[in-house]
């Protein structure tokens, strides 16, 4: 193992992680990137820059890491959603880019109100829906749920890091349980892979099971949400549940057995995919 310049590091990191990444290329200039605090494009611009032993044996180990199954962003201790960085552990699932087509739905949903909001980011995770949004808008009062203390103390982490966490309540909650207010916005993402399915994917052997593990049907945990809706949303309010690809149907079928004077809508995702559930209270109601 020769580690000893930029040039060096890559074509090692390349090779060590061709047959378990399906771009080792990319992954090897985030960790070096990382480890050396400078761009990708510097890389591969100065491939001939020496580098310290300590950074060549951290580097080292984050590609064993790597080689063992663990997932890029746990190794890094970060990942990047909506042109952020946010702190991510195993206690939390990894940001994905489907999530940021319901901050986006969120934000435009946002834009109409005339008064500040008050939003429920559920099953927060990270708490990459709430604090983009408080980042975005900074107005608007949050509070983001979740079920577990160690997920929620790294959403605190990423509050703070992005300098909302005054704009921010952090609570336990399960589901939509425990909520005494009303709210302009729901956000909701939670578990929703169907669990005969989750065991056979990759997710379920590095993140966090209960966070993705949906029940019989993937709605375990977004039913009982639904049914808490007329309680928890203002009239005119507007509800968004991130849903798997193939759930646009059943989605819609729960929506309007519980809730059928409201309106309901699927919303695709960047690859076309039914990927949100979005309803809204009558504001008659």
């Amino acid at each position: 193992m020769d580690l000893r310049t930029v040039g060096q590091a890559l074509r090692y990191g390349r090779s060590a992680l061709q047959t378990v990444s399906e771009n080792p290329g990319m992954d090897v200039q985030l960790l070096l990137s990382d480890i050396l605090s400078q761009p990708q494009e510097w890389l591969l611009a100065h491939p001939e820059h020496p580098l310290k032993s300590q950074q060549g044996q951290t580097y080292h180990d984050q590609l064993s890491h790597l080689a063992a199954g663990v997932p890029l962003p746990y190794v890094l201790g970060w990942w990047s959603f909506y042109g952020r960085r946010f702190i991510v552990s195993p206690a939390v699932l990894i940001p994905r880019p489907d999530t940021e087509c319901l901050v986006e739905l969120a934000l435009e949903i946002l834009s109409d109100l005339n008064h500040p909001a008050f939003v429920l980011d559920a099953g927060t995770g990270s708490g990459c829906i709430g604090i983009t949004i408080a980042a975005e808008r900074r107005g608007d009062r949050i509070i983001a749920g979740d079920i577990s203390r160690e997920a929620l103390c790294v959403a605190v982490r990423n509050a703070s890091l992005h300098e909302v966490h005054g704009m921010i309540d952090f609570v336990v909650m399960d589901g939509l349980n425990a909520l005494s207010c009303k709210m302009d916005l729901v956000c909701a993402n939670f578990p929703y892979i169907e669990s005969t399915t989750l065991s056979g994917l990759d997710v379920s052997r590095h993140e966090p099971l209960h966070a993705l593990d949906g029940g019989e049907d993937g709605f375990d945990t977004i039913r009982p949400a639904l049914r808490r809706l007329p309680d928890v949303l203002r009239s005119g309010g507007y509800a968004l549940f991130e849903i798997a690809a193939n759930q646009g149907p059943l989605a819609l079928q729960e929506a309007q057995q519980n809730l059928p004077a409201w309106d309901a809508a699927l919303h695709a995702d960047l690859a076309g995919r039914d990927r949100i559930l979005a309803i809204q209270r009558p504001a008659c109601m």
